[in-house]
């Protein structure tokens, strides 16, 4: 008996698999508004590859999980897998037709209407949850200020509720200061705003996910003579956002409204004294999307600070500060060659190529300009015959020429000896040259070629630009910077080092 009843339970699965593979169902066919839906596919009979979905009829799907039930027929093993999607609709919808693959065969699942009927404490929108975005269409880096806002009727008691932000795919994203809670007295809600700039990265139709938020709802309830508060979950859910977002025009980089300036701290200098360099960019727009300057004189050295980026937020926009410093070293003249900066202008919509002059600085005491003066100054003097007689006024005129030359070559020499000891005062030892400098600009130049070799000599001057440009009155300790100068240089590349063997 046993046996025939095993063949018979054999038989009506063979029979059923026949007839169906797979079975798609939802756990509840009505719900209240809010709450969570589960749609399920169950499916058997060999390899399943179930559809991916991340949205339902335009509600974010929030979670899925996949059961493995494995059961033994007639000695067989059978494994059946159930696919779950939760989402949570605000209203009635028909959960459409999905393709999944069974065991090689392609198959649909069948359509199922879900009810969703409102929550009766929300029959007056005692909860609300949308967005608003001040634009649709936009360029590439142009900025995009989106608002998400959250209100509930002040009478509706809130336990919790935590916001759920999409993934902002194809955006660069800086959150503002939002509103975390404000009573608007005329209308009886508590309002709480979340605010983002958001930056488009790429061109084409973007889209922005949902966003949600899950709420703690407290409902007052009796139970025999005791009245207590339990806490109901809802989930509320924005609709999806679409975007037109447009290329950017060639020869721009960038969207917004900058100002451009290149200023050089002189036009003159002595050998191996810096020449400061500083790069300023000022306006609206996105600051971290600004490469970093590069400067290249074939005839100097040049050292090339950071970046410093800064970014605020006023009356919804990126007011932006952007700073790179530079500090060339030469012992002839040079020429610092033109730098550009190209964006789309957010007020004409026209791409602005903005061009920094040349500057051209004047070195003295270089070797060059002293070698070609030699050359200049020395004369050609001619072979004289011995046999030809000269007269009175030509002997005269040869002495003169003598006296001349002898006056010229007294001049040179002295002016080699005068660029001997400049070059001899360069070549001084740091701690002599930071002790005798005259004052903070002086320190500041023989600083600057250090700064990125050691973070305290960086903030030093730092603090000596500070006193210079801004006004500041930090006091620097010449003689105990002198004392430890050799220890700065080298005490950040001994800890990179030791970093590296910890590390």
């Amino acid at each position: 008996m046993n046996t025939l009843g095993k063949a018979i339970s054999v038989m009506m699965l063979y029979s059923v698999s026949l007839l169906a593979d797979h079975k798609a169902y939802v756990e509840y066919n009505h719900i209240t508004s809010g709450d969570e839906a589960v749609f399920a596919i169950k499916a058997w009979g060999g390899e399943i590859d179930f559809p991916k979905i991340d949205t339902i009829e335009g509600y974010q799907v929030t979670g899925k999980s996949t059961n493995t039930h494995i059961s033994y027929v007639g000695g067989e093993k059978h494994k059946t897998y159930v696919r779950k999607y939760r989402f949570h609709p605000l209203k009635s919808l028909t959960i459409p037709s999905y393709t999944l693959r069974v065991g090689g065969k392609t198959e649909q699942t069948e359509p199922i209407k879900l009810t969703v009927t409102p929550d009766p404490s929300e029959v007056n929108g005692s909860l609300l949850f949308d967005y608003t975005i001040d634009k649709k269409s936009a360029y590439v880096s142009e900025p995009i200020r989106l608002t998400y806002t959250f209100k509930h009727k002040d009478r509706v008691k809130i336990s919790d509720a935590s916001f759920k932000s999409p993934k902002f795919e194809g955006f660069w994203v800086k959150k503002l200061k939002g509103v975390k809670n404000r009573l608007d007295t005329k209308s009886g809600y508590r309002i709480y705003e979340l605010n983002y700039l958001l930056f488009p990265q790429k061109s084409g139709i973007v889209r922005i996910a949902p966003a949600g938020m899950d709420v703690g709802v407290m409902r007052p309830r009796q139970r025999h003579r005791y009245y207590f508060r339990s806490i109901r979950r809802k989930y509320l859910q924005t609709q999806v956002c679409d975007l037109n977002i447009s290329p950017l025009p060639e020869g721009a980089k960038l969207y917004g409204d900058f100002n451009f300036h290149v200023v050089a701290d002189k036009n003159s200098t002595k050998v191996n004294e810096p020449v400061n360099v500083t790069v300023t960019i000022t306006g609206v727009g996105n600051v971290d999307e600004i490469d970093a300057f590069e400067i290249s004189v074939k005839d100097a050295e040049v050292y090339a600070s950071e970046p410093d980026r800064s970014m605020v937020f006023k009356d919804g926009k990126a007011v932006i500060l952007f700073k790179q410093k530079f500090a060339l070293v030469s012992d002839r003249n040079f020429t610092i060659p033109p730098l550009s900066f190209d964006f789309l202008d957010s007020k004409t919509k026209e791409v602005k190529h903005l061009t920094s002059k040349p500057i051209a600085v004047e070195v003295t005491g270089t070797q060059s300009s002293t070698s070609d003066r030699l050359v200049k100054a020395t004369p050609q003097i001619q072979k004289i015959q011995r046999s030809t007689p000269l007269s009175l006024s030509r002997q005269f005129a040869i002495f003169l020429g003598g006296v001349g030359i002898g006056m010229l070559l007294f001049w040179l020499f002295g002016r080699l000896r005068s660029l001997r000891a400049e070059k001899s005062a360069v070549q001084k030892p740091i701690q002599t040259r930071i002790r005798h400098a005259k004052d903070n600009k002086a320190l500041l130049q023989l600083l600057l070629p250090f700064c990125d070799r050691s973070a305290q000599i960086k903030e030093i001057v730092e603090k000596l630009e500070a006193n210079l440009y801004e006004g500041a009155s930090h006091r620097i300790d010449r003689k105990a910077l002198a004392k430890k100068i050799e220890t700065l240089l080298v005490s950040d590349e001994e800890n990179d080092r030791e970093r590296e063997l910890i590390g």
